[in-house]
């Protein structure tokens, strides 16, 4: 299992979200206030789960997804869309148990989710865009039904954007 850092602007706000995933069975191993601290301590580790807000004082989370090294994916909470293989932006207000279940997802993954390669990246907008035809979705809308049907069958979105492409077309 991946460690898991929670960085949020507000010391109340980092230190409840860190409560809240340690009750859902998520073990945190630091809480900070800046990118610039989640930076320093990832490369003390060689893998992990960045919780964060969607922006912190000195950086948004698509600068920490990028700046992170391999091996380590972003959960930011706030309105933003899922350009990075390794950011994943959950909207306010947040589910408890999609929230717990998110941050699990990502611990548990082996090794550290690899940056997408463009096939995989196309394969994933190829299955928004059918969803979006074929179900009336929106951009967002389809990536979150991509990655919950990842979620809840333990395959990367990848995966499952194929899977979808193959079905429906």
């Amino acid at each position: 299992m991946k460690d898991i850092i929670v960085a949020y602007p507000s010391k109340k706000t980092a230190l409840h979200l860190a409560g809240l995933l340690e009750e859902g069975g998520v073990s945190v191993s630091h809480v900070c206030a800046l990118g610039a601290s989640v930076l320093q301590i990832a490369l003390q580790m060689h893998a992990g789960v960045v919780v964060c807000a969607a922006s912190l004082s000195d950086m948004r989370a698509e600068e920490l997804a990028e700046r992170l090294p391999f091996g380590f994916d972003v959960l930011a909470i706030g309105m933003g869309t899922d350009g990075m293989s390794n950011l994943v932006f959950m909207h306010p207000p947040l589910d408890y148990a999609d929230f717990i279940n998110t941050a699990l997802v990502l611990s548990m993954g082996s090794g550290g989710t690899a940056r997408r390669d463009n096939g995989g990246q196309e394969a994933i907008d190829k299955a928004k865009e059918i969803l979006a035809c074929t179900r009336g979705f929106t951009e967002p809308e389809a990536h979150r039904y991509l990655q919950r049907m990842s979620m809840e069958s333990g395959k990367k979105l990848e995966a499952v954007a194929r899977e979808i492409i193959d079905e429906l077309l």
